[in-house]
């Protein structure tokens, strides 16, 4: 063989080897999700035991919790938001208790649902990352992705190895976690609502109705329209400057987005938070008579930016199109609450009713609707305006419009219902949350630290402190002592690097603690930091 055909053959051999490089799919059977029959059998004897200790006798509180989604802390009037009053919100405030410094567990939607669901980091059972609906196939895909596309200040991750179609399916909160329906249902025969987004799941053993829900109406996925585009007397607005946003406007009421009525798809044509209201007041008025559990995750101010003309109208004076949609979808917001809290008054439940009011992570500030005033970031980051979030707790009269100020996370909520109900609280699992009103009373220490950790992501907070961590290779460090300067503007990390150390470690412990990730994330977040970029995984 001639020089010149040893150099095709090698050049051809070259190139059949990198073609099928990157055309081999990357699928890995690492990321297949395993039922783990022992923590299935050992929530089963713990549910088995609460039916049979079940005292007939007492009367539990209903317990109403209403979760907003991407709302930021300054997003409504009574933490400071200046666009838009939020009279019934702030209500719930001046009736209860308004936590200055409650924060969510993930700065991003479904693992903080997770750990609100269950009272516990959802690291401690593989929550970490956001379901995902779509990976790269292969290696040509990840590179076209991550070469030609534009998705600043979003970047598709260095990605090796997926789960296949079939893992990707099981993804959601893992069936032997115990939901807070479930405690509340089986410990005291609670009747259990879901009305709203749900997002833990998207098949079969993963729906509301299989995790201790009697009935839902809403949408599995992380988004659905508010109406179906171009309806009569709804504003539509999309964001030219938001990468997400065209693929959340593809997904229109379709699949996942789906508006469904327990499991089955219906048609909606109603504006959805007005919708969501309407369902929740009908299953208050028809369960009055007996304890129940109403969940209502509304989707509000979630993207696509959709609300009613008359509301957006309203609020004409607001310059920016962008903005004066979102608010005008909040002010929506706060009135869907104030027709839940009327429902309760009218029904003479409001002296026997819990009702704890927060959001999932703090504003989407990539979306331009909000900049989480002076919060630093938002949304996917570990910054204060990604993770600090408003939380209102009304108990019937047991307050009247007190500030706490001590350290509470939206897990919180889970063991607040259960002490409420007078259930105990799981004793063989750990479960991280804290009872709110013990915490209120004084009969409970304030928490010293919260801990937050997303692939090479972390964050601690301890003692007024907070530490935040990003990348390998370099390691991007800020340390803030948040109780004197919670805008985070003076990075202590050279001055006390005695104190970044030992936060480190008893981050480390922590770390030891928790569960791999039971899938992988496909995206990272890229904040510009005081002249850094620091990426946050999501």
């Amino acid at each position: 063989m001639s020089t010149k055909s040893r150099i095709y053959w090698s050049f051809a051999g070259i190139l059949l080897i990198a073609t099928w490089i990157m055309f081999r799919p990357i699928d890995d059977p690492v990321w297949q999700i395993t039922t783990d029959q022992d923590k299935i059998k050992a929530k089963k004897t713990w549910l088995e035991y609460l039916r049979a200790q079940r005292d007939t006798s007492f009367i539990p509180p209903n317990i109403v919790l209403i979760l907003a989604d991407d709302l930021g802390f300054t997003d409504i009037s009574i933490n400071g938001g200046l666009l838009v009053e939020t009279p019934n919100i702030d209500k719930l405030a001046d009736e209860g208790v308004n936590f200055i410094n409650a924060y969510s567990t993930s700065p991003i939607c479904a693992p903080s649902r997770a750990a609100i669901m269950t009272g516990r980091y959802q690291n401690r059972f593989g929550f970490v990352h956001q379901m995902q609906n779509r990976y790269p196939r292969n290696r040509l895909e990840v590179f076209g992705a991550r070469r030609f596309i534009d998705s600043h200040p979003w970047e598709i991750r260095e990605t090796t190895s997926v789960p296949d179609p079939s893992a990707m399916l099981q993804q959601g909160l893992p069936a032997g976690e115990i939901t807070m329906a479930e405690a509340l249902q089986w410990g005291r025969g609670y009747i259990t609502a879901c009305i709203g987004k749900w997002h833990l799941g998207k098949t079969r053993g993963k729906f509301p109705g299989d995790l201790g829900f009697d009935t839902h109406y809403g949408f599995y996925n992380s988004h659905s329209l508010y109406a179906p585009e171009e309806s009569p007397g709804i504003t539509d607005h999309k964001i030219d400057s938001d990468w997400t946003d065209p693929f959340i406007w593809q997904s229109q009421r379709k699949g996942l987005s789906a508006i469904v009525r327990d499991g089955q798809e219906i048609k909606e044509d109603g504006y959805l938070t007005d919708r969501i209201a309407e369902e929740s007041v009908k299953f208050i008025s028809e369960n009055k008579d007996q304890p129940f559990f109403l969940y209502v995750p509304f989707s509000a101010p979630h993207t696509p930016l959709q609300a009613p003309d008359s509301l957006v109208s309203v609020l004409s004076p607001i310059d920016d199109p962008v903005k004066r949609v979102y608010n005008a979808m909040i002010l929506s917001l706060d009135m869907a609450v104030g027709k839940i809290m009327e429902a309760i008054d009218e029904n003479g439940l409001d002296d026997n009713t819990l009702i704890v009011f927060t959001s999932d992570n703090g504003g989407a500030h990539y979306t331009m609707t909000t900049d989480n005033g002076p919060f630093k970031a938002g949304k996917t980051t570990f910054f204060e305006g990604g993770i600090r979030v408003p939380m209102v707790l009304k108990y019937g009269s047991m307050y009247n419009g007190i500030e706490y100020r001590g350290l509470v996370s939206t897990m919180d909520v889970f063991t607040t219902a259960l002490r409420a109900a007078e259930i105990p609280v799981p004793h063989e699992r750990k479960i991280d949350g804290l009872d709110l009103v013990s915490l209120v009373g004084g009969q409970h220490k304030s928490r010293e630290s919260l801990h937050w950790a997303v692939s090479d992501s972390h964050a601690i907070i301890h003692d007024g402190y907070k530490l935040i961590r990003t990348g390998k290779k370099p390691v991007r460090s800020r340390l803030y002592y948040i109780r004197n300067d919670p805008f985070e503007i003076t990075n202590l990390k050279e001055e006390e690097k005695e104190k970044a150390v030992q936060m480190w470690k008893d981050h480390l412990n922590w770390l030891e603690e928790m569960s791999a990730p039971l899938w992988p994330g496909v995206v990272r977040f890229k904040e510009l930091d005081d002249g850094e970029w620091l990426y946050f995984d999501s």
